[in-house]
């Protein structure tokens, strides 16, 4: 079961479990102020009545660095990796077309140690829809190579190639290449990006819409964070 915590500081009203929507997905939360002498307490207290409701994930406001005391009641964050690498042909798209580049024309890097199912989901993706792919993946990537030539007539670009944007997602890196997303076990990098659908933005409420199927398709964008 998934849960939430909401920080109303300043606010004195008691702690209870309440249900909610996001979306169309059901979860558990609590409204609890988490500052102050006693603001421990009242975490704790929020963070037991979670579980007593059967959450085991939860979701939580942004800079949240206590960790340690969900982490002691059973609590977990929802992971966000799965729910960006299932994004990845997305990802690229929209940096191309905040590029000024069309897709149609360009040319784009796949970077993984193996064509695993994030990787050819990628490619599969990407290959109608841009002029060419550099595939780099020394355990698959050939196989996968010559089965793009074979469905879509595209070309597959020699390792090497400079490209405008490239997904990393294992392995060795891009040698040349332009904007590059990693989205790897070890480090995640979305090089400014963030993904929005409508007004939310938080990336574990999106992971765990995307994980229930509640992201309709086509509604989940990346845009740039400007700095």
């Amino acid at each position: 079961m998934l849960g939430r915590l909401l920080f109303t500081p300043g606010e004195r009203t008691p702690i209870r479990l309440e249900r909610e929507q996001i979306k169309g997905m059901c979860l558990y939360q609590v409204r609890t102020d988490p500052t102050g002498w006693l603001g421990g307490r009242r975490l704790d207290k929020g963070a037991r009545l979670l579980r007593r409701g059967g959450v085991t994930r939860i979701l939580v406001p942004e800079g949240f660095d206590r960790w340690d005391r969900l982490r002691r009641r059973g609590l977990h964050p929802v992971e966000t990796l799965p729910f960006l690498r299932a994004q990845g042909a997305r990802l690229v798209l929209d940096a191309l077309v905040r590029q000024g580049i069309a897709p149609r024309c360009a040319v784009v890097g796949l970077y993984g140690q193996r064509a695993d199912r994030d990787f050819a989901r990628a490619a599969r993706i990407l290959a109608p829809q841009v002029r060419g792919l550099v595939l780099c993946a020394p355990s698959g990537g050939e196989e996968l190579a010559r089965a793009l030539q074979w469905e879509f007539g595209l070309p597959v670009r020699p390792a090497g190639e400079y490209t405008p944007v490239c997904l990393w997602l294992g392995g060795a890196g891009p040698e040349r290449g332009g904007e590059v997303f990693s989205l790897r076990e070890d480090g995640v990098d979305l090089a400014g990006f963030f993904p929005k659908m409508e007004e939310i933005d938080h990336l574990p409420t999106l992971a765990a819409l995307w994980e229930a199927g509640y992201i309709p398709e086509g509604k989940l964008t990346f845009f740039k964070r400007e700095t």
